[in-house]
């Protein structure tokens, strides 16, 4: 066996190796409600209270320069 032959098919084995991620733990999931969220510890479960009593706004107004910097003022008009 040759050394070419060699290096050829150890590169052929990189190819087939298996991803260390499996693509299958990549699974988009739309929650439609809070109470569908998953909390794993009492950190997270403080967090997410802590983010139910807080205040959001909407701005009514938009910063043109923002939307320029952003490319969305295309979208926009």
């Amino acid at each position: 066996m040759s050394v070419d032959s060699g290096h050829h098919s150890h590169a052929s084995r990189e190819e087939e190796e298996i991803p260390a991620v499996p693509r299958s733990r990549f699974r988009i999931r739309i929650l439609m409600m809070v109470e569908q969220i998953v909390y794993k510890n009492d950190y997270e479960w403080q967090a997410l209270e802590l983010l139910k009593r807080q205040t959001y706004a909407h701005a009514k107004r938009f910063e043109t320069r923002f939307l320029i910097m952003t490319g969305l003022l295309q979208d926009m008009n």
